[in-house]
This record gives C-alpha cells, sequence and structure tokens, in this order.
C-alpha cells in the first residue's frame, strides 16, 4: 500500500484546502480511493471520490463534483477526507454491507445499509406475537359457616343463640339461619345448638379451621 493510504483530514472551513486535494491527487494516480463522510441534509452522508475532481455521492442518479463538497467543508459542514487501500472505496463509501444498493438509497427507504438481507423492496419479516399470560384473577375460597353465625358476621351473639334455640323446637324454620343446621339434615339438634354457644364463647374459627368443623363437630357429640 501507498503511504497515502490511511491518511485523512477532517475541514469545516476553508482551511485546509490544499490537503485535501493533496488527497484527490493521490486518488488520481491509484495510489487510493478518497472517502469524504460527514452529514449533510441532516444525515450521515458519503462521497466517493470517481476523479477528474468528481464525486459520486451515497445516493445513486447523483452526482457532485469537487466544488460542491469544498462549499459543504467552507459552509461549516465538518466533512472528513480519508484515502482508503485501492478497490475498497465503494464499500466504505457508497455500499458498506455490498448489497448493490447504495448507503443513502437504503437509508432514504428505510432500509438497513449495513445489513445485506436488508434492501429497498425487500420483504419485511412479519413479527410473531409472543402470547403473553393473561392474569386470572385468584378464586375466592368460600368463607366456611360458623356454627350459629345467622348473619354472617363471623360472630354469634345471644339473639343468634336464642333463635337457635327457637329453630330446634321448631318455632322457627331452619332456611331463616342455614349456619345452625350444621349437618345439613334440615333440623337443628341439642349438639349443633352447644356448637353454636362454643362459637359464641371461643369466636368463630379462621377459614383455615372452618372447612367441616360444622358437621365434624356435631359427628363428634353423637359419637360420645
Amino acid at each position: 500500500l501507498a503511504p497515502i493510504v490511511g491518511q485523512q483530514i477532517t475541514r469545516s472551513s476553508a482551511a485546509g484546502r490544499e490537503r485535501s486535494e493533496l488527497l484527490q491527487a493521490r486518488a488520481d494516480t491509484g495510489e487510493c480511493d478518497l472517502v469524504v463522510s460527514g452529514y449533510s441534509g441532516g444525515r450521515a452522508r458519503s462521497w466517493l471520490y470517481a476523479g477528474q475532481l468528481s464525486y459520486l455521492p451515497d445516493e445513486q442518479g447523483q452526482a457532485a463534483d469537487a466544488e460542491e463538497i469544498e462549499q459543504l467543508a467552507s459552509e461549516g459542514t465538518p466533512l472528513t477526507y480519508t484515502c482508503v487501500p485501492p478497490g475498497s472505496g465503494t464499500r466504505i463509501g457508497l455500499d458498506r454491507d455490498q448489497d448493490g444498493f447504495w448507503n443513502g438509497d437504503e437509508v432514504a427507504e428505510g432500509s438497513d445499509p449495513a445489513d445485506p438481507s436488508s434492501f429497498p423492496g425487500a420483504a419485511t419479516p412479519i413479527p410473531t406475537a409472543t402470547p403473553t399470560a393473561t392474569a386470572v384473577p385468584p378464586t375466592a375460597t368460600p368463607r366456611a359457616p360458623c356454627l350459629g353465625d345467622c348473619d354472617g358476621s363471623e360472630a354469634v351473639t345471644v339473639d343468634e343463640l336464642v333463635h337457635g334455640v327457637n329453630l330446634a323446637l321448631g318455632a322457627a324454620e331452619t332456611e331463616s339461619c342455614p349456619p345452625f343446621d350444621g349437618s345439613r339434615d334440615g333440623s337443628v339438634t341439642v349438639d349443633e345448638l352447644l356448637g353454636a354457644i362454643r362459637m359464641a364463647l371461643e369466636g368463630c374459627p379462621t377459614n383455615a379451621m372452618r372447612s367441616g368443623e360444622c358437621q365434624a363437630y356435631a359427628q363428634l357429640r353423637r359419637s360420645q
């Protein structure tokens, strides 16, 4: 490689023009490819020196001469002139992924100039929807009845105990207070009244303790 390869200069004013013209002259001899890169129109741009003071921009169908590039630099746009190895200028300056579509055209069309599989007109892969787990609200644990707790207050009152006596005597229907009928047989027994009294004295058990407690208590009393 010629010593000029790898040499560069960044300019944003008329200063340094002699150096950039030297790089052009060396590119004219074939010692390097000259790539100019910078910003124009609000996006990154690049140009490849094509010889005879003309440049190819990274959008096909356009051209620029050395004076246009010089004007950009002189107006305060930072431009970097770089001598790259001969034969690498097109890849470095115009078509980074070597897919045949120049960088500026790909950016304008929304494809990726660094990805050879992404180019203008290429089918855009349809993203596969990722199934998302639907939150299932926790199922409420049914509250087990507390023997004699007619109003569901989780406490057995004296009035409820009196009502339970009336149920046991047949003076009221068990449907008026189903929690008294722990055995679910349609009647209130003395054992169930005693169980309700226990609930009144000790308090209703927690949910974890309640499951089947009323019936178990009545059965225990019958077995004694």
